[in-house]
């Protein structure tokens, strides 16, 4: 069986005529293989912009779970304060205990919480701060952030029982 003759050089109508040959295209026009690089250039840049976007929504996320943590603990250790601080003046003990129980899912290392100092009177106010650092999981993320890091805080004032 003989193959087919294929045509060497065919003509459009309203467009020049384009000669095929093996080896390089002689046409000035690109063809598709020449802008394969330039996709994947395209994508390279695209994937770090979206790669960036996506990090920054899960360091986010984990900030404002780190947030919500901050200030529940802070409001626990002013409760426990309002309530034990008039019976006894060295509460600081039962508010730490009580702010450390509300940092479950936190590393204690990286947070710091301080309660105003006494006299307690009944009907004064005390007030617990609670401070956090949320360091991002992703070097992408805290270089973008001043300092490399994401502080929080939580502070909470009641007036004592």
């Amino acid at each position: 069986s003989v193959p087919p003759q294929v045509p060497r050089s065919c003509s459009l109508p309203g467009r020049m005529e384009i000669e095929m040959t093996s080896g390089a295209p002689r046409d000035p026009v690109r063809t598709l293989a020449d802008e394969r690089g330039q996709a994947v250039v395209e994508f390279g840049v695209m994937l770090m912009m979206f790669m960036t976007l996506i990090l920054g929504a899960l360091e986010f996320g984990r900030a404002w779970n780190a947030s919500s943590i901050v200030t529940q603990a802070s409001r626990e250790g002013a409760r426990v304060a309002a309530v034990s601080c008039t019976l006894n003046a060295s509460c600081s003990t039962s508010v730490t205990t009580s702010v450390q129980n509300a940092l479950t899912g936190l590393d204690l290392h990286a947070a710091h919480w301080s309660v105003t100092a006494g006299p307690y009177v009944s009907g004064s106010p005390v007030t617990v701060n609670v401070t956090y650092t949320v360091t991002p999981a992703s070097p992408f993320v805290a270089a973008l952030l001043p300092g490399g890091v994401f502080a929080i805080a939580g502070s909470t004032t009641m007036r004592l029982e």
